[in-house]
């Protein structure tokens, strides 16, 4: 019982932990599915510094914070609260993490669309036509 009272922030962290894993690989398999129909990239802006600015703006902050005592459910709840703003605004595509899992960012045009968020792990340039699979209404992840 004392091992649990002792290391239940580790215990905890290696639970998320293993249940990030678990949703990676349901994200890999969700990827692996059939695509929509081409789109053909007319305009294409590389966004990938958009990671950077999403570490700056909300991790570093924390890194001064002493995680003890009110402190820790303080930074808890903000990290939840900014979670969720995140998913709200539709901007979760931000996240440094896709960027260590080697996807990069983009703001494309389509023929018929203009403002989409792409995510690839391959280098897309003007002209190419991508397979895609809707994240949401603007985000999606896309396959030459």
């Amino acid at each position: 019982m004392n091992f649990l009272s002792v290391n239940s922030i580790s215990l905890v962290s290696f639970c998320f932990s293993l249940l990030g894993l678990f949703y990676y690989a349901r994200f890999t398999y969700f990827l692996q599915g059939s695509t929509k129909l081409p789109k053909k990239i007319i305009k294409i802006e590389d966004q990938s510094y958009e990671h950077l600015t999403f570490l700056t703006t909300y991790i570093i902050p924390f890194l001064r914070v002493k995680l003890e005592g009110k402190d820790l459910v303080v930074t808890i709840l903000l990290l939840i609260i900014i979670g969720a703003i995140f998913i709200k605004t539709n901007l979760f595509y931000k996240n440094p993490t896709l960027a260590l899992l080697g996807y990069k960012l983009y703001k494309v045009d389509t023929e018929k669309n203009i403002g989409l968020i792409f995510i690839s792990k391959q280098n897309l340039k003007l002209g190419d036509e991508v397979h895609h699979i809707p994240l949401s209404d603007n985000v999606y992840f896309v396959k030459l």
